[in-house]
């Protein structure tokens, strides 16, 4: 009896908080990124069923709320994520096994979400860059800039969102691997706080991709750039986005790697924090994190007992 009223009290906390966190979301996206934690380390104490028939009553509210598309969006985002952790973690797959199932699950339900919601259509004929260009225009032309400034700031704005539409598939999966990372983890924290031990990604300032896949990328990426140079084939976008992806998963590394080094320098976790920030913050520096993160591939800076090949 004892049990089932814990077990009541756990969902009726889990439903009113992540009823705040949705509607929170709404103003603050980066909210989102934990929402399936609370749903996961929850599954895998009461079972999936229970938590997803809550899951979906949570996302009834959403709906109710804000609007039924806004529900129905937010359970095929999550709710095939949730599924897919709780049942890695369950069968205790390899972290690396439940990484890539659970980044392509949230991977096509993202694009499910972004196709349902038309957005794919409008980014596929270019309508939603001009949609955002004219309201850019509109809001500096009600501003005092002179008419070459407005020109000149709203074509810096299409070299950047023409740049944007041609790295998106690379920046979804970017996505998709980051809110995994860090659903993964903290799911596996929060379940370490309650004595419960799971397979889990280990700690941020010891994160090292696996060698012969990155390895493998850009092998890849220097045969699509022959391929391009010695054939008609147009493979340049393909290219720029597998780079653009190897770039961005290696500088991760080297953030990495700079986290290790400050936890090792300085003890306040505070000052710590601000400095990874500012660091990660500074104009340029992603090439220089990609660098270290390379370095540390070859040559295992960090001294980490058997760093993956």
């Amino acid at each position: 009896m004892k049990e089932t009223n814990n077990n009541m009290i756990a969902i009726l906390k889990l439903v009113l908080t992540s009823s705040l966190l949705a509607v929170g979301g709404t103003l603050f996206p980066f909210l989102f990124l934990f929402f399936p934690v609370l749903f996961t380390t929850e599954a895998i104490k009461q079972g999936i069923v229970r938590v997803m028939a809550t899951f979906l009553g949570v996302c009834v509210i959403f709906g109710l709320v804000l609007s039924p598309g806004a529900g129905v969006i937010l359970f095929a985002l999550f709710g095939p994520l949730i599924m897919t952790l709780d049942y890695c973690i369950r069968s205790r797959q390899n972290v690396d096994v439940t990484m890539v199932a659970s980044s392509l699950i949230l991977l096509a339900s993202i694009v499910f979400v972004l196709y349902i919601s038309g957005t794919l259509a409008s980014i596929q004929d270019g309508s939603l860059v001009e949609a955002l260009l004219a309201n850019q225009k509109a809001l500096l032309e009600a501003t005092d800039f002179e008419p070459g400034q407005v020109s000149d700031l709203l074509a810096n704005a299409r070299v950047a969102l023409n740049f944007f539409h041609s790295m998106l598939p690379s920046i979804i999966l970017l996505t998709a691997l980051l809110i995994v990372y860090v659903s993964y983890s903290l799911t596996g924290r929060r379940l370490l706080a309650q004595g419960e031990l799971i397979k889990q990604p280990s700690s941020f300032i010891f994160f090292s991709h696996p060698r012969q896949p990155i390895f493998f990328g850009f092998v890849t990426v220097l045969a699509l750039y022959l391929l391009g140079t010695l054939s008609a084939l147009e493979v340049e976008l393909i290219q720029n986005n597998l780079l653009f992806t190897l770039t961005a998963l290696i500088s991760f590394q080297g953030l990495s790697v700079v986290a290790y080094y400050l936890t090792r320098w300085i003890k306040v976790r505070l000052v710590r924090s601000i400095l990874l920030v500012v660091v990660f913050l500074i104009p340029g520096i992603q090439m220089g994190l990609a660098f270290l993160g390379l370095i540390d591939q070859v040559f295992n800076l960090r001294r980490l007992p058997g760093q993956r090949r």
